[in-house]
């Protein structure tokens, strides 16, 4: 079930640099590429990620929206606010946007079908696990 997980880790922009480095030279682990995301402290997380972003992201794993306009309905956000927050999601690699049909529209979907959200931090592990949808 490991593979199912999104890691949340915390370093240092020099960390962050030796990692990047790292992955461009190959000598990184390549299957947890897109499958986790670094921050520099625990609040940087916190106030990336809340209120609006974590919101976001239960909607599009629960809902599997196929637009920016269902997940704004869904939420009950401004689109405006929800396309904003899914393109920082999308940077972060939480999700990725992928244009589909005619009008190309922006489809959010998970960057891999992860159920769970593991925080690596100083005080310990705390992990969040995706509810299912309701039948």
């Amino acid at each position: 079930m490991s593979d199912k997980i999104f890691h949340i880790t915390f370093e240092s922009i020099s960390d962050f640099i030796e990692q990047a480095r790292k992955s461009m030279l190959g000598s990184v682990d390549k299957k947890n590429i897109g499958r986790s995301a670094s921050f520099k402290d625990f609040n940087q997380f916190m106030d990336f990620m809340f209120p609006q972003k974590f919101t976001i992201l239960v909607a599009i794993k629960i809902h599997k929206p196929k637009s920016i306009y269902e997940i704004a309905k869904i939420t009950n956000l401004p689109q405006s606010s929800v396309l904003k927050e899914c393109n920082a999601l999308e940077s972060s690699g939480f999700i990725t946007l992928k244009e589909e049909g005619s009008r190309s529209a922006k489809v959010p979907e998970l960057t891999f079908d992860y159920n769970e959200i593991r925080v690596h931090a100083d005080f310990g592990d705390c992990t969040h696990t995706f509810p299912k949808k309701a039948a």
